[in-house]
């Protein structure tokens, strides 16, 4: 998600005066600013109905594959894109130990921080990607904190544009961004999403779809050593 709008604090002031916002929405939705400042703004609306503290915007964007169907996990190149369709969050750090996600027109999600060991009951849930990637993050020596998010996303399941893929996304950056100084990197943010994928959530992937979405734009990426894959921008 290195082109996303990522972590700007919404405040009462019109979208439309926030020089940050219209840059970053400009970056990522290329046109009609004006309907992406009203889809914020709706968002925000609710997500206030049940959380108190400042809010943050995040998005996590799908993805499409230009070139390499089926060789990320074959150790082979692809040429893959971030795409303007994407999960659209409004957040508020919470001081418990808890992450709880109110997607639009889904049933809420709540997740112990301090509970991570993968469930069998979860595998294909949200559940699972939420506590897996926190799990994946505390593996390596990352933070973790609690955050209340209301989601929105264009990023249809079924729509081949990696809905999954997005959703870890978006939970690998808001812990990046505000409990761990926005330090991690889009490659292991990639690596820890897709780790929830196949060990939580039981689905075997290859590191493409994590890789495209964290990545942004348009990548040229080797996956010669699945742990450390190169990366062309």
């Amino acid at each position: 998600m290195e082109k996303t709008i990522l972590a700007i604090l919404y405040d009462k002031k019109s979208l439309l005066e926030n020089k940050k916002f219209l840059a970053a929405a400009e970056e990522i939705y290329a046109c009609d600013v004006e309907k992406s400042a009203e889809r914020v703004e709706s968002l925000v609306a609710e997500h206030i109905k049940s959380v108190e503290g400042e809010t943050l915007i995040f998005s996590s964007p799908g993805r499409i594959e230009v070139c390499g169907n089926h060789t990320d996990h074959n150790n082979g190149k692809v040429l893959a894109a971030a795409v303007s369709v994407d999960l659209l969050a409004a957040v508020t750090p919470l001081k418990e130990r808890r992450i709880v996600v109110k997607s639009m027109g889904y049933p809420v999600v709540e997740v112990d921080i301090d509970d991570l060991e993968p469930k069998k009951e979860e595998e294909g849930t949200s559940y699972a990607l939420v506590r897996g990637v926190c799990r994946a993050l505390k593996d390596r020596g990352y933070a973790l904190g609690g955050f209340y998010a209301t989601t929105v996303s264009d990023v249809f399941k079924g729509a081949g544009m990696s809905s999954s893929a997005s959703f870890e996304v978006f939970v690998a950056e808001v812990e990046n961004a505000l409990y761990n100084g926005g330090v991690i990197s889009a490659v292991e943010k990639a690596i820890v999403s897709q780790y929830a994928e196949n060990v939580f959530f039981g689905k075997p992937s290859g590191l493409m779809d994590q890789s495209a979405i964290a990545l942004g734009g348009v990548s040229y990426i080797d996956f010669i050593d699945p742990a450390a894959p190169e990366v062309e921008k």
